[in-house]
């Protein structure tokens, strides 16, 4: 995955993973995975475990 960088000190909540989710992460393994399945593997970071990103996730 290209690479992802956040402003100094900018904390990551929610909305900030779930926007470089939506806009840096599924456009990138659309393209590697090419239509094939995938495992997408996260911590338990906070972020992670938020119910909208884990909704988001089931949806997308």
């Amino acid at each position: 995955m290209p690479p992802h960088f956040f402003e100094p000190k900018q904390k990551v909540n929610q909305e900030v993973y779930l926007e470089v989710l939506s806009n840096v992460v599924k456009p990138w393994i659309d393209t590697v995975a090419s239509g094939r399945k995938y495992t997408f593997q996260q911590d338990s970071a906070p972020a992670h475990k938020a119910k909208t990103v884990q909704a988001w996730l089931k949806e997308t």
